[in-house]
């Protein structure tokens, strides 16, 4: 077999403070309840600070969106 194939291995990640930025957003996205996939956000209508949660929003094809409610408002993880 040839050596330069179509697929190639990636390296693992060489800076170990983007590995522990990755590990804090784990962490802590398992901290607050997640309430679903959604292709809207749910109604925030009622909801306070008790209500801290996170979901993901699949309304575009093109870009999912990791969202949550911060106890005030919709907040946006991750963009385009």
């Amino acid at each position: 077999m040839a050596k330069n194939q179509l697929i190639k291995k990636t390296s693992r990640i060489q800076d170990a403070e983007i590995e522990r930025q990755f590990d804090n957003i784990i962490d802590a996205m398992t901290l607050f309840p997640f309430i679903g996939m959604f292709s809207t956000d749910p109604t925030t209508t009622g909801w306070g600070i008790a209500n801290i949660c996170w979901w993901v929003n699949t309304g575009t094809s093109t870009a999912i969106r990791i969202k949550y409610w911060n106890g005030a408002a919709v907040k946006t993880v991750s963009e385009d």
